[in-house]
């Protein structure tokens, strides 16, 4: 994680640098997501004292994105996207909670059609991804995992006012991970009514709305 923070500062010093046209945007909206071992581990542990996930279930995404814009038909770009879910169920001996991050950065390259005002841009990245995840259970226990991940992205992006626009995109990801796990004790996390060790891999598709300054 450190060496691609690294990355991304490098590369946003790269682009001032440069006079060029460059693309800086924010956005936030919702994942419709299936994690099938996470949802069976929920709903066998918690689901009789609860509800029940169902098959896809949503989470909230956040996403900075960085776009190099000089080129006439393609668009490379750097994206850091963050996820972020939940669960929580109260028993009698208190409120218990799963809860968990995925940091989702990804080198991105798109397609783009654009005129007087207007852009879209059609394209696909891959990155690494890390999760941190958290159970409650009276006390809390920290688990970690990485992976790697692929999506494949649409935007279609509409001027409001001078450098100032505003997006509306659509991804479609698969993320695949290795099983949480806590190092310090040990100890992954297991459905013991299936007995296999849990982790996040998933499919989702993702709606969101954003502002991209052009610089």
């Amino acid at each position: 994680m450190k060496k691609f923070n690294s990355f991304i500062i490098l590369f946003m010093v790269a682009a001032s640098t440069v006079y060029s046209q460059w693309d800086l945007s924010v956005a936030m909206g919702v994942d419709f997501k299936s994690a099938p071992k996470y949802r069976d581990y929920v709903n066998a542990v918690y689901g009789p004292y609860g509800k029940k996930l169902s098959t896809f279930s949503s989470a909230g995404n956040f996403s900075v994105e960085l776009d190099y814009a000089g080129l006439k038909d393609f668009q490379p770009g750097i994206e850091y996207s963050l996820l972020i879910d939940s669960y929580n169920i109260s028993l009698q001996g208190g409120a218990n909670e799963l809860s968990y991050l995925i940091h989702r950065p990804s080198l991105l390259g798109f397609y783009k059609i654009e005129g007087e005002g207007y852009k879209f841009k059609f394209g696909l990245g891959a990155g690494l991804r890390f999760v941190e995840f958290t159970e409650k259970i009276i006390t809390e226990t920290s688990y970690r995992s990485s992976g790697f991940g692929i999506v494949l992205k649409a935007e279609g992006i509409s001027k409001i006012d001078g450098k100032l626009f505003v997006s509306v995109g659509f991804d479609l990801r698969y993320d695949s991970f290795d099983e949480l796990y806590n190092e310090e004790l040990d100890k992954k996390i297991i459905n013991y009514a299936t007995g296999e060790a849990v982790d996040l891999n998933s499919v989702s598709a993702g709606v969101k709305l954003g502002i991209v300054y052009t610089f």
